[in-house]
C-alpha cells in the first residue's frame, strides 16, 4: 500500500535513507539530524511530500520531494529528494506507485516542470524516466574540497 507518511514512520524512514545512503557513492554521509529535519519538513509542510510504501505492516519504502520555485528560472518545480525501496521488494511495482503518488502530487501542486534524479553507481535509470515522459536535463558532479 503507498500512503502518506505519518510521524509515527520517521524512524523506519531513517532507516531508509540510510541504506540509501550507503548504496550510493562514498560522498553519501548519513547525518541523522539533518536528514531527520528534512523527513519532518516533507510530512509537516504543504510544499513537503512523504509518501511510504507499506506491506504486511512494514514501511519498505519511501519518496520524499520538495515544491519550490526554481531559483534560476523562476517557474514552480518539485524535486525528488529519495526515492528507495528495500532490495527484495523492488518487483512488486512498489517504486513505480511511488513515482505515480509523486507525479500526481506534483499537478496537484500546479508544478510546471518535476526533477527526479538517480544514483548512476545504484541503478541508471535514464531509459525508465524517458519513458515516462522525463528529458535529461544536466548531468551532476561532486568533488571534495
Amino acid at each position: 500500500m503507498i500512503r502518506l507518511a505519518v510521524d509515527t514512520d520517521r524512524k523506519d524512514m531513517v532507516i531508509l535513507a540510510k541504506e540509501f545512503i550507503k548504496q550510493g557513492p562514498e560522498f553519501f554521509e548519513f547525518n541523522r539530524e539533518y536528514l531527520e529535519n528534512t523527513i519532518d519538513f516533507c510530512i509537516n509542510n504543504e510544499d513537503g511530500l512523504a509518501v511510504v510504501y507499506e506491506t504486511n505492516g512494514v514501511v519498505a519504502g519511501m519518496l520524499l520531494a520538495m515544491c519550490s520555485m526554481h531559483p534560476m528560472f523562476g517557474y514552480l518545480h518539485t524535486t525528488e529528494l529519495c526515492w528507495y525501496v528495500k532490495e527484495g521488494m523492488r518487483g512488486s511495482f512498489s517504486s513505480v506507485k511511488l513515482l505515480k503518488a509523486f507525479v500526481e502530487w506534483s499537478e496537484f501542486k500546479k508544478a510546471e516542470y518535476m526533477i527526479v534524479s538517480s544514483v548512476r553507481c545504484v541503478k541508471d535509470l535514464e531509459s525508465f524516466y524517458i519513458k515516462l515522459g522525463f528529458t535529461p536535463a544536466e548531468n551532476t558532479y561532486f568533488r571534495k574540497v
